[in-house]
């Protein structure tokens, strides 16, 4: 998006998911779908089911693995994050560090230092990149979001977010003019005093609004809200839907797992929706048993606790259907498949800024038997992917995997 921004000038969004169409005016009809600008400048862009299924599969190679640094330990997965900056730079958090590194594993450079000063931190929990190629870094502990050049210079600082003080933690995506910033409230809590209200069709969900905070940590606006996490008792239900999100500059690309229904934000302005319709079956025996098996061995004792209090618990009649979401370098969006516990490869279709799917991949999952946690997929440019693996005591490592066909 911002590179065909940069090519179009001032010309509409409308007029780029134009020439997007254009180029994928021979695609086979199956991997066709209807798309149109309406008078607010939306493109609309809904899919028939298997759409993807004669898509060209990407291959990939490993070329770098975070294994190979000893310095740095990354810890659990649901606290990592891991973003490209551009084609030739990436950036990873270790709690109050931030390192650069290039896609073959060189390192540019660290950024950060333990303490509450000025470019220092507790524990970083996300990274998000700005308009200018900086980095938004939030501080779980603090609740603080500080804004960062590559270079290691503090831009500025946001004190707490306003929901911080009720027990919310935030997920920074991007910013906006003014000093302003598009902010999630993070899900791994049940929904307090400042969110209420979401009704599902079995178990309530914590709603997930896309909030506009100033330079100050205040909320001055609410753009939209989507259905979170189904809980029962304030505890995440089995094979729970949730709403997934991936950003990229000023652009953030949303939408819960009940089925393909993805919204791409430039700042504030909805810019594409993309939707297909996905059945699934309810949950089996089997895989409650994998998901059981795998909560005991990530929580132990505490893991067996939350499977006696589920068991009594309803399933749902239908599992999710969509298990992660990235938006890369060139504004293409990733969808992964759902993927219960015991499964082995995830399916990933890559649609352009336009909604036209192009592409498929697929990986070894990663899937977390509690929450909707990061997926195997972390972020992507045209010619790369950061990957998230574990080994068996729970340490994980970032990858790097070079697009070599497809």
């Amino acid at each position: 998006m911002i590179a065909a921004k940069a090519l179009l000038g001032n010309s509409s969004w409308a007029a780029i998911t134009l020439l997007a169409s254009l180029a994928c005016a021979d695609a086979p009809p199956s991997q066709r779908g209807a798309v149109r600008a309406d008078s607010a400048g939306v493109t609309l862009v809904h899919l028939p089911p298997g759409h993807a299924d004669e898509l060209p599969t990407l291959t990939t190679r490993l070329i770098f693995s975070t294994a190979t640094l000893e310095d740095l330990q990354l810890g659990e997965a649901r606290s990592l994050s891991a973003r490209f900056i551009n084609d030739t730079l990436w950036a990873v958090a270790q709690g109050q560090e931030i390192w650069l590194l290039t896609p073959d594993g060189t390192v540019v450079r660290k950024i950060g230092r333990a303490g509450e000063g000025p470019g220092e931190y507790q524990m970083i929990l996300s990274l998000g990149i700005t308009r200018d190629g900086n980095l938004l870094a939030n501080d779980f502990m603090s609740g603080r979001v500080t804004e960062v050049t590559l270079d290691g210079e503090v831009r500025r600082i946001v004190p707490r977010l306003a929901t911080y003080a009720d027990g919310i933690n935030n997920l920074p995506l991007t910013d906006l003019p003014g000093g302003r910033l598009l902010v999630l409230p993070m899900q791994w809590r049940p929904a307090r005093a400042a969110f209420q209200g979401m009704e599902g069709e079995r178990y309530p969900r914590d709603p997930v609004p896309l909030l506009v905070y100033d330079s100050t940590g205040a909320i001055v606006d609410s753009v939209a809200r989507w259905p979170g996490i189904e809980r029962h008792d304030g505890m995440v239900v089995p094979f729970a839907r949730s709403v997934l999100h991936h950003n990229r500059d000023d652009a953030i690309a949303i939408g819960p797992t009940d089925s393909l229904s993805v919204s791409l934000f430039e700042g504030t302005a909805l810019r594409l929706r993309l939707t297909s319709p996905r059945t699934t079956a309810a949950p089996d025996e089997a895989m409650r048993a994998a998901r059981d098996r795998a909560l005991v061995a990530l929580m132990g004792e505490l893991g067996q606790v939350v499977v006696d209090h589920q068991r009594s618990l309803p399933g749902p009649e239908h599992l999710p259907a969509v298990g992660g979401l990235v938006l890369d370098t060139e504004f293409n969006i990733w969808v992964g498949d759902y993927l219960p516990s015991g499964g082995v490869l995830r399916r990933w279709v890559r649609y352009g800024a336009d909604g036209t799917p192009n592409a498929l991949l697929r990986l070894p999952g990663r899937v977390d038997p509690l929450l909707p946690g990061p997926s195997e997929l972390l972020d992507a440019t045209r010619t790369h992917l950061l990957v998230l693996t574990e080994d068996e005591d729970g340490e994980s490592f970032v990858e790097v995997h070079e697009v070599v066909g497809g």
